[in-house]
């Protein structure tokens, strides 16, 4: 991985990235910039108004208990950030004073940051599929898992939420570097 702004301490940390939504929830877990445990998790129990509290946040609570992350990271939701709905921004801002309840460093990544760190490597159209792409390239482990491409009229993919996880990683840590002999994807 590339060096970031936080210096070579947070590369060494245990960061768990979340990409909470409506009805499912994409994780991927790092350590040392290594993926160990990746997917996603159904929600489904209740109705949509009262998901967010009663059954979506103490899964995510639980998530905290079971990683032990020293870095969270999520997307950045509101004016700004990644569009998602209100339940979803509530999700998102009751994880992160969970985590910082417990001290655990919380960040947050825009789409926009994830688009800006992917623009050169992705070739042609950027899509969440072209990104997906390029994670099963870098994350071999992820490849049986790449969704495939996603017709308009059709509903996201179950597992882009993962996908999206490792992308925002990828963001906030660096793109990984190019092993020798290893062509633009």
């Amino acid at each position: 991985m590339a060096p970031t702004r936080a210096g070579e301490q947070t590369r060494a940390a245990q960061t768990l990235v979340l990409d909470p939504r409506i009805r499912r929830v994409g994780f991927a877990y790092f350590e040392a910039a290594i993926l160990l445990d990746w997917g996603v998790r159904n929600v489904r129990n209740g109705e949509p108004k009262t998901r967010s509290a009663r059954v979506i946040v103490p899964h995510l609570v639980r998530m905290l208990d079971e990683f032990e992350p020293a870095i969270l990271l999520v997307p950045a939701v509101g004016t700004g950030g990644t569009r998602r709905s209100v339940p979803v921004q509530e999700t998102v801002d009751a994880i992160v004073r969970e985590a910082r309840g417990r001290g655990i460093v919380v960040n947050a990544v825009t789409d926009r940051d994830v688009t800006c760190t992917f623009r050169s490597v992705v070739a042609g159209r950027m899509t969440k599929h072209t990104i997906a792409q390029v994670i099963a390239k870098w994350f071999p482990e992820l490849g049986p898992r790449l969704p495939r491409p996603r017709r308009l009229w059709e509903p996201e993919r179950h597992g882009t939420p993962m996908f999206n996880a490792v992308a925002m990683y990828c963001a906030w840590q660096g793109l990984p570097a190019k092993s020798q002999g290893e062509a633009e994807p």
